[in-house]
């Protein structure tokens, strides 16, 4: 940062946009947090605002990862498995799709409404629920929240799938079929439910027969709370007329959830890449304004493909919402 003029807001905006993206590839956070702090006193800017660089300069360096990925042909099974081998992977169609299907350069008609992001203004809390065979307590819960948003919708994806294991199979299947990457660890967001979905990934692949009991003795013991929340979410799900019915509807749901999410992601990755394009255009340099540029037409391509599917998949179920709980607090 020594070659910028650190007494001008020009000069340090020019300093962060260089050094983010390097202190982003830093593992360890531990290592990150010194080097902002480091950066902080030099230049004299508040750490949030360097950290909210480096986040957004780790955003962009995956969404190019996957970028990277998705140009290679990929084998789509269960998901990320040992999850490093497709982390990596892009949430949309091949590259060569996009420039056959998707806009270049214009701007998107967004099909979802904005009002999904929205956190939901009630939750509900579910008591533990003992076993029926007189064998372990089921684990006490603790609060989910139920709503619109995206923290909200991979709950409700995630209880679905802990109702219906097997249906994480099926959609890896439909989502080969869809020319998309399968559902993912990283297409969740909260800690304690990507890691009880990278279990359950674990353990349907195993021989072990499907019984809550013994999937949670795989788990670590503090996630036994939010196993018993989610769980006990799922049972709210109405039993509908037949298993052929909750089969299909719940097939459905967790296609246009997966969607959702994946969808949000690139929302967010679109209003990470504005802010660094605020400091490349300051600092006029012409190679990464165009680098940036790309990564925003290919953000847009992906979301274009993304909300395509998803308005297909409600197009053909009969009824979207009529599975949801519809809890009265």
């Amino acid at each position: 940062a020594t070659q910028y003029d650190l007494q001008t807001a020009q000069g340090k905006g020019a300093a962060v946009s260089e050094l983010a993206p390097l202190i982003a590839e830093l593992g360890d956070e531990i290592e990150q947090q010194h080097y902002i702090q480091q950066l902080s006193r030099l230049i004299q800017i508040d750490e949030t605002t360097i950290t909210g660089r480096v986040q957004a300069a780790g955003k962009t360096l995956r969404a190019a990862s996957r970028r990277k990925q998705a140009e290679q042909p990929q084998h789509r099974a269960l998901g990320d498995g040992a999850d490093a081998s497709h982390q990596g992977q892009s949430s949309a169609m091949p590259p060569s799709r996009w420039r056959a299907e998707g806009p270049q350069d214009a701007d998107i008609p967004y099909g979802l409404n904005e009002d999904e992001d929205a956190a939901a203004p009630w939750d509900h809390v579910a008591p533990a629920a003992p076993n029926g065979s007189g064998g372990a307590t089921r684990p006490a819960a603790s609060r989910v929240i139920i709503g619109k948003g995206a923290l909200e919708q991979e709950d409700y994806l995630l209880a679905i799938l802990l109702q219906e294991p097997d249906l994480l199979i099926w959609m890896a299947g439909e989502t080969d079929t869809m020319e998309i990457p399968p559902l993912r660890t990283d297409d969740f967001e909260r800690t304690e439910n990507q890691e009880i979905f990278r279990a359950l990934k674990q353990f349907i692949t195993s021989n072990e027969p499907w019984e809550l009991e013994l999937f949670q003795e795989t788990l670590t013991g503090y996630l036994h709370g939010r196993l018993g929340a989610l769980m006990a979410y799922g049972a709210q799900l109405p039993q509908l007329n037949n298993a052929v019915q909750r089969e299909v509807e719940f097939r459905a749901e967790t296609l246009k959830v997966m969607l959702r999410l994946r969808i949000q992601q690139l929302k967010n990755e679109n209003t990470q890449l504005k802010y660094l394009m605020q400091d490349v255009v300051n600092s006029q340099d012409a190679e990464s304004i165009q680098s940036l540029n790309a990564s925003n037409n290919h953000i847009l391509r992906e979301r274009f493909y993304l909300e395509r599917a998803l308005v297909g998949l409600s197009r053909t179920v009969a009824r979207t919402e009529a599975i949801k709980p519809k809890i009265q607090i």
